[in-house]
């Protein structure tokens, strides 16, 4: 027999999708590339059922080099196991091709440990003429990147181009956010805005997970700073909730 369809909202959007303009899908390893084709047609089978009225980006993002080669030590890796450029460019190639079939509307370079890994994604991403992609790096000081990298140096590689919609920081406490896009905002191009999205401000240790408290402020404290300084995306990463995102785009929804 054939189930009667429900009505109205849709009772799992809040958790899904709630106010989101973007929906990512991730690859868990580099060896599962098929994986990631399952993963962005899932997300945009979830945003044909649930999304109404609304228009909402699938977002497919690449694993970091360092990830897969330490099993997930993305902090806490070390300049030892980059590979070179070009090494880099090939190990990168198969999931942005995989991940381009898939019909995706954006590549997310995020969490980006090093310059040298973000010029490679750049340099590839012109083999994908059609698609566009943001650039966001994991910083361990409100300096530098999380392999030691000038933050205000590393933003250069993406600044002005026409693929990259936007360039900036994700996954570090919120705090880093306003003095790291401070130390880069000489080097900012009009054309290419800021993208940021904090985690919750623990500090996260590969043997025991997420630690400690989490940062004093809110990203809800911050967000108009970070408007000021030049952020045209928004978002909240690791350890923020559903709540925290629905609440940050009613900070973010023009009054009516």
């Amino acid at each position: 027999r054939q189930r009667q369809q429900r009505s109205g909202p849709h009772p799992h959007r809040p958790p899904l999708i709630g106010d989101r303009d973007i929906l990512t899908g991730r690859t868990v390893c580099h060896s599962s590339v098929g994986a990631s084709l399952v993963g962005s047609r899932l997300c945009e089978k979830a945003c044909a059922v649930i999304v109404e009225h609304r228009s909402v980006r699938i977002v497919s993002i690449t694993r970091v080099w360092g990830v897969y080669i330490e099993k997930g030590k993305i902090y806490e890796t070390h300049r030892e196991v980059m590979l070179p450029l070009k090494d880099l460019k090939n190990w990168h190639r198969q999931q942005m091709r995989c991940l381009a079939m898939s019909g995706i509307d954006l590549f997310a370079f995020e969490t980006i440990p090093s310059q040298k890994e973000a010029e490679a994604l750049v340099l590839l991403l012109r083999e994908f003429p059609n698609l566009k992609a943001w650039l966001s790096y994991s910083c361990k000081d409100i300096f530098s990147t999380s392999y030691g990298d000038k933050f205000k140096e590393a933003v250069k590689i993406g600044m002005g181009l026409d693929q990259l919609v936007a360039v900036g920081v994700n996954c570090c406490a919120p705090n880093l956010v306003s003095p790291l896009l401070m130390s880069a905002n000489q080097n900012q191009d009009p054309k290419t805005g800021w993208i940021v999205y904090p985690n919750t401000g623990e500090e996260w240790n590969h043997e025991f997970g997420w630690q400690g408290r989490g940062a004093e402020k809110h990203i809800l404290d911050s967000v108009q700073e970070w408007i000021n300084l030049g952020a045209k995306w928004i978002g909240g990463c690791c350890r923020t909730t559903p709540s925290d995102i629905e609440s940050l785009r009613q900070c973010l929804r023009p009054a009516t």
